[in-house]
């Protein structure tokens, strides 16, 4: 009798649960694929300075998702590490630029245990909300042209 309350529990709790999130997860990543295949479409008016960065999407994602974007200009020197040192940020903008399209993207280095490539696609909407992409590149890539063969040759994952 046990097993049957086993293999009844797993068909009326456990897949419906595993379904419920598997279908979850493919709805929230809907929007991330649409602006990952925009991003191949679009031109972009490219800057260098961390500063350039939009003040508002900076606020959004440090109080909606809980994810930090205060980082140094391109080239310059900054925490290569995961110990949090205050005026010394662990991210380094490589390449940003705004869209024609009003698709924007902030390619930049995070430095941790192990350096890694990180980019923001965003799109600002009229009601001053953002729809967000993170993307943890695969390659090394260190200007714009190389961020587009990555997201064209798909080295990248979804991170959010």
């Amino acid at each position: 009798m046990k097993k049957y309350k086993k293999v009844a529990f797993f068909l009326f709790f456990c897949l419906p649960l595993l379904i419920a999130c598997n279908s979850g997860l493919h709805i929230a990543f809907t929007h991330d694929k649409e602006l990952v295949n925009q991003f191949k479409e679009e031109s972009y008016k490219l800057y260098y300075a961390a500063g350039e960065i939009d003040s508002r999407l900076i606020k959004y994602m440090r109080d909606e998702k809980n994810y930090d974007l205060v980082m140094v200009d391109s080239g310059e020197v900054f925490n290569p590490s995961d110990m949090i040192i205050k005026d010394f940020p662990n991210k380094r903008l490589i390449v940003a630029g705004t869209g024609n399209n009003t698709l924007n993207f902030i390619l930049f280095e995070y430095g941790e245990n192990m350096s890694h490539h990180t980019c923001v696609l965003y799109r600002k909407h009229p009601s001053k909300k953002y729809t967000v992409s993170l993307l943890s590149i695969s390659d090394s890539v260190s200007s714009f042209e190389e961020l587009k063969k990555a997201i064209v040759s798909q080295s990248f994952r979804l991170i959010n």
